[in-house]
């Protein structure tokens, strides 16, 4: 059969990054049925995020927004691309989860398959009332939520729903119909107006309640609760699908281990399978994922002060009146310091727009370094840079570029030795940088100090 599974990645960067895990574990699954990625995007989504989903195989479209309201409506949007109508089935599924084991058995059967919600996010009341609104009996309390365990409706989070295409396109019709009732009635939820979604879902799967089959927590396998909350139902299951939402790893892109290790080993597989993936861990995709997740307040880096205090040693020698620095990242070393004109290039478009916060007098751009051929200044900035570029082409060309826009100075650093620093960045050693900036006599480099691991040169003009 051919299926679709449909998500929606809006603009953000966190959703974005999560849709490329969702990809990546897409891709390993022994299915014997055609499975393709359908990932949702909204304006505003840097091309280096669609090439790298394209490469994983997703199919990116560029979607309307569908709520301004609410947020999490707008991702039943994918279920209106005309094109998934050429599909047996149609998986709607939130970013933030990755297959972990073929799941082929729920296309045997027909209807809309979903697991009850893991709490009751939404009280009795509230939804005694939204059913009373659609004038809809309200159902038996047959089921139960997967962690408190308790009495629930035919009550599921949207963040997994398998649907047939033979009711695929009235299903969808009927939710769209009773979200929009309740988008314009919020005052029916009140403070629970963020679960409009999930209760525009039971009131169409209550209308389809003959067509519903309830999965089990296999396949959308909580692993962001404490693990006091895990019933031993729940923690003897082997996960199909993993949900994460916010158990996730800041520095690495990879997922968090539960804490009492009943998943760990679906966790590690697909962390491994993230830490080599270039698509996930090199260039501006990466770094997005790294400066909308981390902290960078460097207050406490040591390395971060030897290069401020490096280059502030530089300004006041060299009293440059314009600086282009390659690889500015998030928080610019020029922030605290005196300058003219300041230039911040970088590929990440979320490390320039914090830079903005960070440097208001400076100019920023988001590019490759290597693309930026019209631009010159008197002190190039190269620093922290070279070690994270992904092969020895773009190594040379980087200085290639750094030397030829500097009318006077280049202030760069790199490694001298294979680095055995830890961490979550991955680093790479191409040759001894006094090597290669021998080659470059434009401009006469002097080694003016270490750190780190790595060697600074300062290049001055022969003239």
């Amino acid at each position: 059969m051919k299926v679709a599974i449909a998500c929606v990645a809006d603009s953000k960067t966190k959703y974005l990054y999560q849709s490329l895990r969702l990809a990546l574990s897409l891709k390993q699954l022994n299915s014997m049925h055609e499975l393709t990625l359908f990932v949702g995007i909204f304006p505003g989504v840097e091309d280096y995020f669609v090439s790298a989903l394209s490469a994983l195989g997703a199919r990116v479209s560029l979607l309307p927004v569908y709520s301004e309201v609410h947020g999490p409506s707008n991702k039943m949007q994918i279920l209106r691309h005309p094109d998934l109508m050429e599909f047996d089935y149609i998986v709607m599924c939130d970013c933030d989860i990755v297959f972990v084991r073929e799941f082929d058995e729920i296309f045997e059967r027909q209807g809309v398959q979903a697991k009850i919600a893991d709490l009751k996010t939404l009280p009795d009341v509230t939804l005694r009332s939204v059913f009373t609104f659609a004038n809809r009996k309200y159902p038996l309390e047959q089921y139960r939520s997967t962690l408190d365990d308790l009495p629930i409706i035919r009550y599921c989070n949207a963040g997994f729903l398998a649907i047939s295409q033979n009711i695929f396109s009235s299903f969808v019709d009927r939710w769209f119909f009773w979200n929009d009732q309740l988008l314009a009635r919020r005052d029916l939820l009140k403070q629970s107006v963020f679960f409009t979604d999930q209760a525009s879902l039971a009131l169409v799967i209550d209308e389809f309640g003959d067509d519903f089959i309830e999965l089990g927590v296999e396949m959308n396998y909580p692993i962001h609760a404490p693990a006091a909350r895990y019933p031993e139902s729940v923690r003897s299951a082997s996960a199909t699908v993993l949900h994460y939402h916010d158990a996730v790893n800041p520095m690495t892109g990879g997922l968090k281990y539960c804490i009492d290790g009943c998943q760990n080993e679906a966790v590690e597989a697909i962390n491994d399978r993230i830490m080599t993936c270039d698509q996930m861990r090199r260039g501006p995709v990466f770094w997005d994922y790294i400066y909308s997740e981390a902290e960078t307040r460097y207050e406490d880096d040591e390395f971060r002060m030897d290069r401020r205090g490096l280059l502030s040693l530089i300004m006041d020698r060299c009293k440059p009146k314009s600086i282009l620095d390659f690889g500015c990242g998030a928080d610019p070393l020029i922030a605290k310091l005196s300058f003219q004109d300041y230039l911040g290039v970088d590929f990440s478009r979320e490390a320039v727009e914090r830079a903005k916060n960070e440097v208001s007098a400076g100019r920023f751009m988001v590019s490759d370094i290597r693309q930026c051929v019209e631009y010159k200044a008197e002190l190039v900035i190269v620093l922290d840079v070279l070690p994270y570029v992904g092969s020895h082409e773009e190594y040379n060309a980087i200085i290639e570029r750094a030397v030829a826009a500097s009318t006077d100075w280049v202030l760069v650093s790199g490694l001298m030795s294979r680095s055995d620093r830890e961490g979550s960045f991955a680093t790479e050693y191409y040759e001894n940088v006094e090597d290669t900036l021998r080659r470059h006599n434009k401009l006469n480099f002097v080694k003016i100090g270490s750190a780190a691991g790595q060697d600074f040169f300062l290049g001055e003009s022969a003239s």
